[in-house]
């Protein structure tokens, strides 16, 4: 299904893009360079979309040469009925659901054409699903314990997922990737590739929902919601800013992302 991704992510920044059959916008964050000087180590940060349609040899990809020890599942519930992840022997599994799909306008029998005519305003819906972020206790609960979960990942790759690892998995990566001294530029250079490795994907949705409607709204706010826009994260970004003064401030007042923790985090990923 995703084979045209694969030349398009080779364009990425080296250790990003898994190469795989199935899997969709998979990627290690090992060789993303900090402030610093350092890089992030290899095989030990993976972020990704769902893992249900994944092979036997892509599984065995994250598992042999990306060293994939625990996976993190941050959807909810109806999204996990309907694509449950593969069992993976000698792999943890964890659920941890940032905000239920019914907050998040995510329906398990609805598909993207439908929920975009319940929702034809997409930009402003995903630009309030980010604002949401910051002000949802629950989903501030749930970033803090993936914090957690990551701070106890020993030896090994960590991964994380929603189901098109686009905004929940992004704003995960983006708050790991800031504790960890990466640059605000780059941070949103990663959010971005989704565009790229997503593009095969978004183009058959897209081109089912045309073959079923012509009503330009509908369309367009179908690609809005599937795309990772700037100035979706910047919503995030924004809110934090207005909420604590900074960002740094926002991940320590509600993250528990001191400078200690930080340091610990960095000690045990980066190189």
């Amino acid at each position: 299904m995703y084979q045209t991704v694969k030349e398009d992510c080779k364009t990425m920044w080296n250790g990003g893009w898994i190469q795989t059959d199935s899997l969709m916008n998979t990627r290690d964050l090992g060789g993303m360079p900090t402030q610093d000087g350092r890089h992030i180590k290899p095989g030990r940060l993976i972020r990704a979309a769902m893992l249900s349609e994944g092979s036997a040899d892509d599984l065995k990809t994250l598992t042999d040469l990306h060293n994939l020890r625990t996976i993190v599942d941050l959807r909810g519930d109806a999204e996990i009925s309907t694509s449950p992840d593969p069992v993976i022997e000698g792999v943890r599994y964890i659920k941890n659901p940032i905000l239920d799909s019914q907050t998040l306008g995510i329906s398990h029998e609805d598909d993207i054409g439908t929920v975009a005519k319940k929702m034809p305003e997409g930009y402003s819906h995903m630009v309030h699903v980010y604002e949401m972020f910051v002000h949802n206790d629950r989903a501030l609960s749930r970033f803090k314990q993936f914090i957690g979960y990551v701070l106890q990942q020993k030896e090994g790759a960590i991964l994380w997922h929603c189901t098109a690892g686009k905004d929940r998995t992004g704003i995960a990566a983006m708050i790991l990737e800031t504790a960890l001294g990466v640059s605000q530029d780059l941070i949103m250079e990663d959010y971005l590739y989704t565009n790229v490795c997503s593009k095969a994907i978004v183009d058959m949705v897209m081109a089912d929902i045309l073959i079923k409607t012509d009503d330009e709204k509908v369309i367009a706010s179908a690609r809005e919601m599937m795309m990772a826009r700037e100035e979706y994260i910047q919503a995030f970004i924004t809110g934090m800013v207005l909420q604590s003064g900074s960002i740094d401030a926002f991940l320590k007042e509600r993250l528990g992302l001191d400078e200690e923790t930080k340091a610990q985090l960095q000690d045990m990923y980066l190189e």
